[in-house]
């Protein structure tokens, strides 16, 4: 389910956990990091980012990871205004850390 322009929360939040859901069954483990569309709050600018799921920083992705968050729940955290100056607008979809070595 894509959602397009003003993103209620929870409808974010409930995207993030069926996409999680739909990646966990299909591959059998968890993410390493999601893809995401977000939003900044100052200019309302929606851009493409990559935010890692328990990845540990300073890794040979370092570059292509822009946050990163501590599990399922921090990620859906950032759906709403927080502490951050950004907020995700959508999920589209996860993947894991060999999948980006074999791309770049």
């Amino acid at each position: 389910m894509t959602v397009h322009g003003k993103s209620p929360v929870k409808e974010v939040r409930r995207e993030i956990g069926s996409l999680y859901l739909k990646f966990y069954s299909g591959q059998g483990r968890e993410p390493h990091y999601a893809d995401c569309i977000i939003r900044w709050l100052d200019t309302l600018e929606t851009v493409e980012a990559r935010i890692a799921l328990s990845m540990d920083s300073d890794t040979k992705m370092d570059d292509e990871i822009f946050y990163y968050c501590n599990g399922l729940n921090d990620l859906k955290s950032l759906a709403d205004k927080s502490m951050e100056d950004f907020t995700i607008a959508e999920c589209l979809g996860f993947g894991i850390y060999e999948e980006l070595l074999q791309t770049t």
